[in-house]
């Protein structure tokens, strides 16, 4: 479930989310909360958009996922952009 997302004028985006799960048979959540930090650069004549993240378990069962975490990531953009422009 998306709570937060911020498009700065300066193609910087932040996002603020979690995720969660319930399990009947042990009665226990699974809570993380993730924050998301990207950039839209162009390099030459591609667009790529770069960032990362961070993840905190707020509650997780026991034996289950409980290590924070970073999450880096990159993404070429150049023909999502080509796509979007010719069917618009």
């Amino acid at each position: 479930m998306k709570w937060m997302d911020f498009f700065a004028p300066t193609q910087w985006t932040f996002a603020f989310n979690t995720e969660s799960a319930y399990d009947w048979e042990i009665e226990q959540w699974s809570v993380p909360v993730n924050a998301n930090v990207s950039k839209l650069k162009r390099i030459g004549p591609q667009l790529v958009s770069f960032g990362g993240g961070v993840r905190y378990w707020v509650d997780s069962p026991d034996g289950g996922a409980s290590v924070s975490g970073l999450r880096p990531r990159c993404y070429s953009l150049g023909n999502h952009i080509k796509l979007m422009e010719i069917c618009s």
